[in-house]
């Protein structure tokens, strides 16, 4: 074929013979390569789980400080309440001498509890614990004695 400068060019390229290299190399070189891409995968793997694993630890730590924190919340608050609870209780019996030294309760005959709101009404009070705190007004299942026991629940 002849192109521009009228020069004769041949169609097929040279073939340029090379030694060949036995199956048996290849194979072994195709292995060796194999096996070393998945050591670095190994390790690669490896690192990440390393830094997984530390991630890990930083967030179970956090996790032991904030159990702590709250735990010391809770005691903390559990004693301020024993401690506002006795002397609540200390003021309650204070003022339960002082009204029983001036005759205001008698000690054979307890203070009987009375309803508020039949009082008002001018209804009769009944110790039937059965009988709805607020008729008709769609509690009637609601009693006095379930009020009473609720916090058993």
């Amino acid at each position: 074929m002849f192109f521009y400068n009228r020069r004769f060019i041949p169609q097929q390229p040279k073939i340029e013979y090379k030694e060949q290299i036995p199956k048996q190399t290849i194979d072994i070189l195709s292995l060796k390569n194999a096996v070393l891409r998945s050591l670095e995968h190994l390790s690669d793997n490896i690192d990440e789980i390393k830094k997984t694993i530390n991630e890990l630890k930083k967030k179970i730590d956090n996790i032991e400080a904030k159990q702590i924190h709250l735990e010391n919340q809770f005691d903390s608050e559990n004693f301020s309440e024993d401690r506002i609870s006795q002397s609540d209780l200390l003021e309650i019996k204070a003022e339960l001498d002082m009204l029983k030294k001036e005759g205001l309760i008698n000690n054979n005959f307890p203070v009987q509890n009375t309803n508020n709101y039949l009082k008002s009404t001018g209804e009769s009070y009944s110790d039937s614990d059965n009988q709805p705190i607020m008729p008709g007004s769609g509690f009637a299942s609601i009693t006095a004695e379930y009020l009473k026991n609720i916090h058993k629940k």
